[in-house]
């Protein structure tokens, strides 16, 4: 088995403490603007009606549901099976994703855009009367923590063409669902590049915390027990939040793919995860 393949940073690599600096430094000026109430009214019409013109909200409405991390984990699944250390990786962010988003929403009491988009029919944003929860956004955190950890399992190492597509896919992706969230009226733009910047460092730093216990994590009971564990969590999701089918397509296909990716484990493949 191939411990250290072309996808996954070698033991020993330096933290990009630069690039971390550089990210904390984007989200500083962020925070500051955010502290000193700086408009961006205009900025915001400008880029939801952008977005509504590029695509219909109703599939805007199924993009969101990826900047959920239990649609995110069953999206993912099948990566269980060929580069597993992706996967953990969110894992080990996730934690700190979610403690950071918690303090800095609460710390910053930034109200949300006062035009929520009323009419919609998705499950995740209902309510229609003003919150102050704004900045930063929660599920641009969460999509670009996997941009994170893609990026940064790929850069300096040499790496088959087929996986720079999927990077660049997987990109487009995660930048669309991020920027859901200003074209269904629940977040301003700067909410979105302050998450999208936490998102990335944290990536980063779950990158890190995984390569610490790579030999740990090579076993192939614990990669069988966490794609049982995500699919299961992805029922549970489907049961107890999304119960219009209508407005959970999204969700439903990915918890789809993470049981099909399970049951294909379990009855035909016989091979081993690689790390």
């Amino acid at each position: 088995m191939n411990r250290y393949p072309d996808l996954f940073p070698p033991p020993g690599a330096a933290f990009p403490w630069r690039m971390a600096a550089l990210l904390l430094a984007g989200f500083s000026v962020l925070a500051l603007a955010q502290w000193m109430g700086l408009p961006q009214t205009e900025s915001y019409a400008a880029l939801k009606k952008l977005l509504l013109s590029v695509l219909p909200a109703d599939l805007w409405s199924e993009l969101t549901h990826a900047g959920d991390l239990r649609v995110l984990l069953c999206l993912l699944s099948p990566l269980l099976l060929i580069r597993p250390m992706l996967v953990y990786a969110l894992l080990a962010a996730a934690p700190a994703g979610g403690l950071a988003s918690v303090i800095l929403k609460r710390l910053f009491q930034a109200a949300r855009p006062e035009e929520i988009s009323a009419g919609i029919a998705y499950a995740i944003e209902t309510a229609t009367t003003q919150r102050y929860d704004s900045f930063p956004s929660g599920h641009a955190l969460t999509v670009f923590a996997v941009l994170g950890i893609f990026l940064g399992s790929v850069v300096g190492g040499h790496v088959r063409r087929i996986w720079l597509i999927a990077l660049v896919l997987a990109g487009s992706v995660i930048a669309l669902a991020a920027m859901s969230r200003v074209a269904l009226g629940v977040h301003w733009p700067r909410d979105i590049a302050a998450g999208a910047i936490l998102g990335c460092l944290l990536g980063r730093v779950g990158i890190s915390i995984v390569r610490a216990f790579a030999v740990q994590l090579q076993s192939h009971r614990l990669n069988l027990a966490v794609h049982a564990l995500i699919v299961v969590l992805g029922f549970l999701m489907l049961r107890e939040a999304y119960s219009d089918p209508g407005s959970a397509r999204l969700p439903q296909l990915a918890v789809l793919m993470a049981a099909g990716s399970l049951s294909y484990r379990l009855i035909w493949w016989r091979g081993a995860p690689r790390q």
